[in-house]
């Protein structure tokens, strides 16, 4: 009995620290109609500044903590400012952006402080006994700075005039614009707010957990699962989502198997969106404001000219990295082509349905898992693992997208994001299979084929190149179809299509498996190319590259995910980044991509070759002008200017 009460106050100081980052998420949804990713670094930034306060400069812990605060807020005011304004009502970009953010602020974080886990010396000592329980106090004081947290928000929220902007904002903004509410005003203030909820959970957290600059994507997670079950916009029903994931989550790490304790939330926030997406306890609006896929940007027609140039560029940038001769130049440029046929696989369910996949770079994880067992326990060369890859990812696709395709729009992105890091959670316990986290190593080239040998990274090259050559033709076929037009209309008039009689979501869910199959070769193509597969590899921050080389390159081009594949390939060989500065290169350039350049590289540089004879002829003409031919003009000009100015005279004159 005494395990059971002591681990259900263990189970409310963790819902305390979880509502504190629920009520963040849920707030700034509710004003915003946006998904902050960065909320959980935030919480995990703020606990390091009181970490470093305490330990390192010797300040009080209330002040410690206190000033982070301050400081996170006063980041997302920066943020909100520079960033989110930017982008208005984009709830796309404004997802995509934060995530960039959170890449940044992660690595920021392994700069300042390194990557290892920070522990806080202990400030609230001792614990009180009660018979055979025993009650932590920094327990109690996080239960009830939290308890009065949540009193003192509800009264704000409900009785204040500033309350009553917020809720009337995130109900109508713009009738309370016409009421003089300050929406735009509003909103930037609920952000702050918000992440300064975050800062102080951290700082809170910060007093029993040790933490890692890594826990951002962790503690996110466990935020949407608690607003999500409760329903976005309802801050009591997030105290008792808070009240219900702590206690579970707890009571499994007493009673059950520690390692699977993460898949609770996993499967809370697949299940809700699923099944009820609006929580129990919010509005259907904000479910309905989360759903929806999102058009691809059109692309510009190709001109010949634009055409050879484009192609002439693009090759360059292929084989440079082959053509220097240098073993690490081949090994990136192998990569690079690889990454491609990932990203043709994203890039293609993008077109199809408006839909952007974070789910698929568990697929390319499948295909990679899938070759290396077989390689390992029968023996089976390439040739014979690749359509093996294939089927499986396939199957795995069916299987997930049956759930995950319920749901669309930020719904998706959001289900994707998790699953990937659930499969992930998988591998990672599915030992006697995956190897848990050392995962499995296999030292074996592809052999040969047609009398073509695959041994040094030029040959292997020159295999994935071939490959990608095949994925682009399949992926060109494949827009070309009746499928392919009946899943784009559905994409751009959902409700005209089901009207005619279109299965939508089964289109959709075999899209979602053709195109896993790609990803499935790229997984084993990976495998043969890196030797060696880990569940780390295929989580979902760890896969966050692939759709970003959709956006940079463009996703509604053929060629765009290929461009971005190549140059996010290339950026570690040119620059000799680490992986470190890799995920700091894909936040900088995810957050310039969404705010500059958001139809990507490829449309953009078409639409500058398309518009270059144009400003060269005009150019040519203008050099062609004598002097006196523009001396004279003016000349004209001013006499007929004189002539109208002299008539008006005599009219009024008349007059």
């Amino acid at each position: 009995m005494s395990l059971f009460i002591e681990t259900a106050i263990g189970g409310l100081t963790l819902s305390g620290l979880y509502f504190l980052i629920a009520v963040g998420v849920t707030i700034v949804f509710g004003q915003t109609r946006n998904i902050n990713f960065a909320h959980g670094q935030f919480l995990v930034f703020a606990a390091l500044l009181t970490w470093e306060f305490v330990n390192n400069r010797g300040y009080p812990y209330v002040p410690a903590v206190i000033l982070a605060v301050v400081i996170v807020a006063g980041m997302a005011f920066v943020m909100d400012a520079l960033l989110l304004r930017r982008l208005g009502d984009n709830a796309f970009a404004s997802f995509l952006v934060t995530l960039g953010v959170l890449l940044l602020l992660q690595q920021g974080s392994v700069e300042i402080w390194g990557p290892s886990s920070q522990q806080l010396r202990p400030v609230v000592i001792g614990r009180w006994v009660i018979g055979d329980i025993f009650v932590p106090r920094a327990d109690v004081v996080i239960v009830i700075v939290a308890a009065a947290l949540t009193v003192g928000l509800f009264t704000l929220l409900q009785r204040s005039r500033f309350g009553r902007s917020v809720r009337a904002s995130a109900e109508d903004p713009l009738a309370a614009s016409h009421l003089g509410v300050p929406v735009r005003r509003v909103a930037g203030a609920t952000f702050v707010g918000g992440t300064a909820l975050a800062a102080l959970a951290g700082g809170l957290m910060a007093l029993i957990f040790p933490i890692s600059p890594f826990d951002g994507g962790f503690f996110i997670i466990k935020g949407f699962a608690v607003a999500l079950v409760a329903g976005l916009g309802s801050v009591p029903g997030a105290g008792l989502a808070a009240l219900v994931l702590g206690m579970s989550e707890t009571m499994g790490q007493a009673y059950w198997r520690t390692e699977w304790v993460p898949a609770i939330s996993f499967v809370l926030i697949i299940g809700i969106l699923v099944l009820r997406p609006s929580g129990f306890f919010g509005r259907k609006a904000a479910a309905t404001e989360m759903a929806g896929g999102f058009v691809p940007p059109p692309v510009p027609r190709y001109r010949p000219w634009t055409t050879v140039v484009f192609a002439a560029l693009l090759g360059f940038g292929i084989f440079l990295p082959v053509a220097v001769g240098s073993f690490q130049g081949r090994t990136i440029a192998g990569f690079a082509a690889l990454f491609a046929i990932q990203a043709c696989a994203v890039g293609l369910f993008y077109r199809l349905t408006g839909e952007l996949s974070f789910v698929h770079g568990a697929f390319w994880g499948v295909g990679a898992y899938m070759g290396a067992y077989a390689s390992r326990e029968w023996g089976w060369g390439f040739w014979t693992v690749l359509p093996l890859a294939i089927v499986a990812a396939m199957v795995v696709a069916f299987v997930v997208g049956a759930v995950i395709l319920r749901t669309t729009g930020l719904q998706f992105l959001l289900v994707g994001f998790v699953a990937t890091d659930f499969l992930a959670l998988l591998l990672v316990n599915w030992r006697s299979v995956t190897g848990g986290t050392s995962g499995i190593t296999v030292i074996e080239s592809p052999g040969s084929v047609f009398g073509f040998a695959f041994f040094d990274p030029r040959e292997l090259y020159q295999l994935f190149f071939a490959l990608l050559l095949v994925a682009l033709a399949l992926v060109w076929w494949i827009q070309r179809t009746p499928f392919a037009a009946r899943l784009m209309a559905a994409r751009d008039n959902v409700v005209l299509a089901r009207s005619l009689g279109q299965p939508v979501r089964l289109n959709k869910l075999l899209a979602f498996a053709l195109t896993a199959g790609l990803s499935g070769v790229s997984g084993v193509a990976y495998l043969y190319q890196n030797f060696s597969v880990a569940p780390s590899l295929f989580t979902g921050l760890a896969t966050v590259a692939f759709p970003l080389m959709v956006i940079l390159g463009g996703s509604r081009s053929l060629l765009g995910p290929v461009a971005g594949a190549f140059v996010l390939g290339y950026i570690p060989f040119w620059f000799d980044l680490g992986p470190g500065p890799t995920q700091l290169a894909h936040g900088i350039a995810l957050v310039i991509v969404m705010l500059l350049l958001p139809q990507g590289v490829v449309p953009t540089v078409v639409r500058l070759l398309n518009a270059a004879p144009g400003r060269l002829r005009a150019a040519l003409e203008t050099l062609r002008r004598t002097p006196g031919a523009r001396s004279r003009r003016p000349e004209v000009d001013g006499r007929r200017y004189g002539a109208r100015r002299q008539g008006r005279s005599a009219e009024r004159g008349e007059r």
